[in-house]
């Protein structure tokens, strides 16, 4: 079984995964935060207030994937499966990625991502779903032609490799991982 992998997130090879899914491309997002190059900037900027370098400037993820995905009636998704921290008021709190990330996915929700968040307590996870740290994307699940992109980072969020594969053994696993995230989880609504 051939196996892809892919080192840059800059790689065209990667981007074109995202643009050729032909049923849809589903993600599980499992860590807390990610440290990845393409985000410094408008991170850097959030840290300070300034939300206009997520909400206001044309972005290849919305423009290229999204946009043309949903008008040609393919799904596309995610999961992100979050431990929920309260305050001593029983307030929730979110760290600086996670509420910059929920900026993000205000904007790729109104462009027609679904988008869902898993709520779990400290210490605990989804049953059948893979544990922190193993994420991945899943294209084309209902065809011949599925596949799995699991996507490796290092402890501190920063991307390592995609490795690409149609074994079906992994894809039938991304399968039901899927579906268990999807029964855990809950719109995400802003």
């Amino acid at each position: 079984m051939r196996v892809t992998e892919i080192f840059d997130l800059d790689d065209p090879q990667f981007h074109k995964y995202f643009t050729s899914f032909t049923d849809s491309a589903w993600r599980l997002e499992t860590l807390d935060s990610y440290s990845v190059a393409y985000e410094d900037e408008a991170y850097e900027a959030f840290l300070k207030g300034d939300l206009s370098l997520i909400h206001d400037r044309p972005t290849t993820w919305i423009d290229e994937v999204i946009v043309p995905a949903v008008e040609a009636g393919r799904d596309i998704g995610r999961v992100h499966i979050i431990e929920r921290h309260t305050d001593e008021d029983g307030k929730l709190t979110l760290g600086d990625y996670l509420r910059f990330e929920f900026e993000w996915y205000k904007r790729n929700k109104a462009a027609g991502e679904d988008i869902r968040i898993a709520w779990v307590e400290p210490g605990e996870w989804v049953s059948r779903v893979r544990k922190k740290g193993h994420d991945f994307w899943l294209f084309d699940e209902d065809t011949d032609h599925a596949q799995v992109m699991e996507m490796h980072y290092d402890p501190d969020g920063s991307f390592t490799k995609a490795v690409v594969t149609r074994n079906t053994r992994q894809v039938k696993a991304a399968r039901k991982c899927k579906r268990a995230a999807m029964r855990a989880a809950k719109r995400f609504y802003p």
